[in-house]
């Protein structure tokens, strides 16, 4: 293999072990974004270019979880940071047997040692997960897309590619993997303010040795005597290299190095630094030139110090592809009212929208920078894992944003509210009018109860009778009416059937002249062709025609 190489292992040296094809990662969709396949083709051929066998910049480590902890350190010695190495060699995308046109990473997870070989086995960690850079940038600025940064061991935490199956079973090698080279330096800045100040520290993957200090000393302080260094030892050099100026030259580190202790020191801001770093957050420097500075510093420590690590620059997010931890749908609603959400709204939304936006406008705050201990012992400064903190500008923006789709919501809601109303309101006047319609149909022999029940009553309930699209013509007449008002007419029109044997009210003689029989004629009109809301106006009408002419007839009046 290129760059790498094996060496015998001696009965003293601890065993080592191979998971073969591991599954890394997969192209799909994970918390809301799309994983294209090109993208997994991508990391698997930077992961080779950045690896020992190329640039030699980058080898992904194995460890327990997703975070630097007491898991990670329980296998690994202080010494070597890792609970296996992602072999970059290795690396490569292949076509998803389950999913067309979607693909997989897989790749061998070297050097895993004895202890946690047997962690995996019984099943203490079965599952797998990536940690990617979105962009990895090389010391100079270059990009070279989306690579694989760690690949984490999973116990009780659930992955969020959950289709890449439980981790393969570990092989025994007859020899570490030695690469011919390890990743290079990456020095990389960190501020962590807090209420003492600014904490800057400088993260290698390389210990400097003994002269490598001595050398950076110098570079920076010439005055120095060579027999004062001399006669320091390793500690108080290391010491003194903590403290020394953030601009001092950093030393070449020894070929074969180890993880360099992290340093650093405090600072505290001066108002100008105060002022360029709130005028970065999106606040206004007219506004702070003006303030006192009692003033400006209250505020510098509210909104820089909701911030407990902001990023180098050309820092780019690292994504991890596992589940955050569980919140109940209580937990999310209450967090939002007390961000100024509306409490009812966020309880009509389904879980998913409710959870998107949980997820939007809430952050886990980072727990505070302790201070510091005379004197502290070097510890090894992990990778940052946020993405920047995003300015007030934009928080509002996302605030507002989000307040207005609720509102979008609600009104949407309420009119669907009310649009469901005027159906119910509209379809039970309809039944009214059809029944009381048919019941005219029976009284005057047009119809039999059976023909109503059966035909004629479901017909007209299941007729529009909101547009007019239908000309209807009647004694020389023309109007247009709905498919029910004409159903209506038509019904009306019937002819009324006589049955044998049946008895009738006696009435006037033939040829005999009824103010009340033509008053009937009306009112029996006026319910078949005259809309509901002027029936009893037309019938009104006719009546008091009646008192004026006596003898006036349903047809003069227009009731044919």
């Amino acid at each position: 293999m290129p760059g790498a190489a094996t060496q015998p292992r001696t009965a003293t040296q601890p065993r080592y072990y191979m998971l073969r094809d591991v599954n890394l990662f997969a192209s799909g969709v994970y918390r809301g974004r799309r994983w294209f396949p090109h993208w997994v083709r991508n990391m698997a051929e930077a992961g080779r270019k950045l690896g020992p066998g190329g640039a030699k910049l980058h080898t992904p480590p194995a460890a327990p979880g997703h975070e630097d902890d007491e898991g990670w350190r329980e296998f690994v010695p202080t010494d070597e940071p890792a609970a296996g190495w992602v072999d970059p060699n290795s690396l490569r995308a292949v076509p998803d047997p389950q999913h067309a046109g979607h693909v997989i990473l897989k790749g061998n997870v070297v050097n895993v040692p004895e202890a946690m070989a047997r962690k995996i086995e019984s099943g203490e960690y079965r599952f797998g997960s990536a940690e990617i850079y979105d962009s990895f940038l090389d010391d100079f600025g270059r990009k070279y897309g989306k690579v694989l940064r760690k690949f984490s061991y999973l116990g009780g935490e659930v992955p969020q590619v959950k289709r890449l199956g439980p981790l393969p079973r570990p092989e025994p090698m007859p020899a570490p993997m030695r690469f011919s080279e390890r990743p290079g330096v990456r020095i990389r800045e960190h501020t962590v303010r807090g209420r003492r100040g600014a904490l800057i520290t400088f993260a290698e993957t390389s210990r400097m040795d003994r002269q490598s200090m001595i050398a950076a000393i110098q570079a920076d302080m010439p005055g120095i005597s060579q027999s004062t260094l001399d006669a320091m030892t390793d500690e108080a050099l290391a010491d003194l290299v903590k403290n020394l100026p953030t601009g001092a030259g950093t030393p070449t580190p020894p070929a074969n190095p180890a993880p360099a202790p992290a340093t650093g020191m405090f600072a505290e801001p001066s108002r100008e630094e105060m002022i360029a770093a709130l005028v970065d957050e999106g606040e206004d420097a007219a506004e702070l030139e003006g303030m006192s500075d009692e003033e400006l510093g209250a505020l510098y420590e509210e909104v820089i110090g909701e911030s407990t690590e902001t990023e180098g620059e050309g820092e780019e997010p690292v994504e991890t592809m596992a589940d955050p931890a569980a919140v109940t749908r209580e937990e999310m609603i209450a967090d939002l009212v007390a961000q100024g959400q509306d409490a009812a709204a966020l309880d009509a939304m389904p879980d998913d929208q409710l959870r998107a936006l949980y997820a939007q406008l809430t952050a886990d705050p980072p727990a505070p920078p302790a201070a510091p201990a005379p004197a502290p012992a070097a510890v090894p400064m992990s990778e940052p894992r946020r993405k920047p903190r995003p300015k007030p500008a934009t928080r509002r923006g996302v605030t507002v944003n989000s307040e207005l789709a609720i509102k979008a919501k609600r009104l949407n809601a309420a009119l669907d509210n009310e649009l469901s109303r005027l159906r119910v309101s509209n379809e039970r006047r309809k039944r009214d009018d059809a029944t009381k319609f048919c019941d005219q149909l029976v009284s005057e022999g047009r119809a039999t109860p059976a023909q109503v029940t059966a035909a004629y009553l479901p017909l007209l309930l299941g007729l529009d009778d909101t547009r007019a699209v239908h000309r209807f013509t009647e004694n020389g007449r023309t109007r247009n009416l709905t498919a029910y008002e004409a159903r209506k007419a038509q019904l009306a029109q019937m002819p009324v059937t006589v049955k044998f044997g049946e008895r009738f009210a006696a009435g006037p003689p033939a040829g005999e002249f009824s103010g009340e029989a033509e008053l009937a004629k009306v009112k029996q009109f006026a319910a078949a062709a005259v809309p509901e809301s002027h029936r009893e106006q037309y019938v009104t009408s006719f009546a008091e025609l009646q008192k004026k002419k006596p003898r006036i007839t349903a047809k003069e009046y227009g009731a044919r």
